[in-house]
């Protein structure tokens, strides 16, 4: 659904979705990872995605990097650290807090 639907409804879904069944387990965590969702969630921060799909993208991304310092490299070599530095500069605060809360877990 990430990569298939350029409809802003179904993509804030499906990276909503993701970061409700990440934040279920580790493994889940691990098992999303594995199936490659970061570069179609890194890809949803851009300024072509509404700011309700960045604001789930990035949650879905911070999930993702909870208690798993792998997923964190693995997301920063995705190209997410300057998608989400761009995100900063958001006039949405919950856009920029939830880009904040990422940009700590993925690189302290």
């Amino acid at each position: 659904m990430l990569q298939r639907s350029n409809n802003p409804r179904d993509q804030a879904r499906a990276a909503g979705d993701l970061s409700g069944l990440a934040s279920h387990s580790a493994d889940n965590r691990v098992k999303i990872v594995a199936a490659g969702a970061i570069p179609p969630l890194v890809a949803l921060l851009g300024p072509q995605s509404s700011e309700r799909v960045q604001q789930n993208a990035a949650r879905a991304l911070l999930t993702l990097a909870s208690n798993n310092i792998d997923n964190c490299i693995k997301i920063r070599s995705h190209g997410a650290v300057p998608a989400l530095s761009l995100l900063l500069q958001s006039t949405n605060e919950d856009v920029k807090s939830v880009t904040r809360d990422v940009l700590n877990m993925i690189i302290g």
